[in-house]
């Protein structure tokens, strides 16, 4: 199985940049109230942006990882039915060879 990458963005640290560099814009950058605004219409564009790619991603890797799972748990079922068909065989092989034994004596 493949090993999950971490270079996707994780959504809470998204939404916590965003309010810190909110945070951050209001209290260093002193601007007239109709910039203020204009600066906060900005930023919550763009939190909102990240934040809908965030879960965009997340949903795409939801979808791959349940992807996996299914393949994997396949495999496994498979492997399972050729280890029982191994042991029916193996087990009519005794059969045979017991069978076959007990004839010749």
């Amino acid at each position: 199985m493949s090993h999950m990458s971490h270079n996707h963005p994780d959504p809470n640290r998204v939404l916590l940049a965003a309010v810190i560099g909110f945070a951050a814009g209001i209290l260093f950058a002193p601007r007239s109230g109709e910039e203020t605004r204009a600066m906060l219409r900005e930023r919550r564009e763009e939190a909102k942006w990240r934040m809908r790619n965030a879960k965009e991603e997340l949903k795409r890797q939801s979808s791959e990882t349940g992807e996996q799972l299914k393949d994997a748990a396949e495999t496994v079922k498979q492997g399972g039915r050729q280890a029982a068909e191994a042991v029916r065989a193996g087990a009519r092989r005794a059969k045979d060879t017991t069978k076959d034994e007990a004839n010749n004596s």
